[in-house]
């Protein structure tokens, strides 16, 4: 994963304050709004916890196009993309630990 200077820098911070291994642990997040400000800094947050703490986190993203991957994506990190509205039949044989709901709706007359 990708990450700019003051990213690493603020989770670096974050992280020697808290410590979420026990919780996060082998465990499987769907993140709805994957690609918006709050979905992306999720997954930034905990791909980049992963990747310093090796919990084997599983992150299944909602998206809306599932054909775009973000540039901050690596080939090696634990992320899948799942159509937006269809979660519930990709989810269907996978255990999911936490649903983070960050989709908003981005049509104006919505």
């Amino acid at each position: 994963m990708k990450l700019t200077d003051i990213e690493k820098r603020e989770y670096d911070r974050y992280f020697s304050y808290y410590n979420f291994s026990k919780e996060f642990t082998n465990k499987t997040f769907l993140i709805t709004g994957s690609k918006g400000v709050v979905g992306q800094a999720i997954i930034k947050w905990l791909l980049n916890y992963n990747q310093l703490y090796n919990t084997n986190i599983n992150i299944i993203a909602s998206t809306r196009n599932t054909d775009e991957i973000p540039i901050y994506i690596n080939n090696n990190d634990n992320i899948e993309y799942c159509q937006f509205e269809k979660e519930i039949e990709y989810c269907k044989n996978k255990k999911i630990d936490y649903i983070v709901h960050c989709a908003t709706p981005t049509d104006r007359e919505a």
